[in-house]
């Protein structure tokens, strides 16, 4: 019981952070460029990374709120998910 409520401060500590992360930059507005480009643009890679971490962000509150890790046997599905999200969200 403990341990749940320390998971879901948790998680809603990364909501708060996902929330600043992806609105800090609201008046950004670069020139578009093409995607296969995002790789020698360093901004560009950041905004990709905070978006990363925004969908992993959403994964992981579902898994908290919606109990997604303990339906059956595609129980791993879900935290496997937000897991490689997390880590497409550190290599940004």
């Amino acid at each position: 019981e403990g341990l749940h409520v320390i998971d879901a401060l948790s998680v809603n500590a990364y909501v708060a952070s996902a929330i600043f992360a992806l609105t800090e930059k609201g008046g950004d507005r670069r020139k578009l460029k093409p995607w296969t480009e995002v790789w020698y643009d360093a901004p560009r890679l950041e905004s990709l990374g905070d978006i990363f971490f925004g969908i992993a962000m959403t994964v992981d509150f579902s898994i908290c709120y919606l109990h997604l890790d303990a339906w059956g046997s595609f129980s791993f599905i879900w935290p496997l998910i937000s897991a490689l999200l997390w880590q497409f969200d550190a290599l940004c």
